[in-house]
């Protein structure tokens, strides 16, 4: 019922076109936007509660506002999830330096990686920290499959997610919510692959 709470704003039932719907029998769409805020959700588990509410309330709102616009447009699509995703990665009010959720870069950004994957590794509070923070990777897959290895030792996962741009995007992830992750992300239409399946594709 928490969830619920955080994603309708209150305790009553979720309110569409003037028909109460209960959680559990939501519409299609509704469906999908409740898995897409449980897949953010799970994205904030390493940050402060402020942030973790403030993340989903900006996530609801990008996920909303998408779906205003595309029924304006005439457009019955299903909502891209990536597009919303990326107001919540790199959006104005997106993720803030400190309480980091995703590392996101562009294809070629080697340089970017340390200080992001550093922030979210702090919030872990993971002693000692990935010897990669430091090093310059060659590309942003080699720096990937190094973290990935690294977190492999420590009961931790690295999970990238499909984007339509030249970027690179992922998060870590307790060894025991990656079936659980990859559950809503395919709910809510996201791609994930593991480390394995990564290495493979680059």
């Amino acid at each position: 019922m928490k969830f619920w709470k955080k994603l309708w704003g209150a305790s009553q039932p979720a309110q569409t076109g003037g028909v109460e719907v209960e959680p559990g029998h939501l519409h299609a769409s509704q469906e999908t936007e409740a898995h897409f805020l449980a897949f953010v959700e799970l994205l904030t588990v390493c940050v402060a509660e402020d942030e973790a509410q403030r993340i989903l309330r900006v996530a609801r709102a990008a996920w909303r506002a998408r779906a205003a616009k595309d029924t304006a447009a005439g457009s019955f699509a299903q909502v891209d999830a990536c597009q919303v995703l990326e107001e919540v990665m790199a959006g104005e009010d997106g993720q803030r330096p400190g309480q980091w959720l995703v590392i996101h870069l562009d294809w070629k950004a080697t340089e970017e990686v340390g200080w992001q994957v550093a922030d979210i590794l702090a919030q872990r509070k993971l002693q000692p920290t990935w010897a990669g923070i430091d090093e310059e990777f060659d590309t942003v897959p080699a720096a990937f499959m190094d973290l990935a290895q690294w977190l492999q030792q420590r009961g931790l996962a690295l999970l990238d997610i499909e984007t339509d741009a030249d970027a690179f995007c992922a998060f870590i992830v307790d060894d025991a919510q990656v079936a659980r992750a990859r559950q809503l992300a395919q709910a809510a239409r996201l791609t994930l692959y593991d480390a394995e399946e990564f290495a493979a594709r680059n």
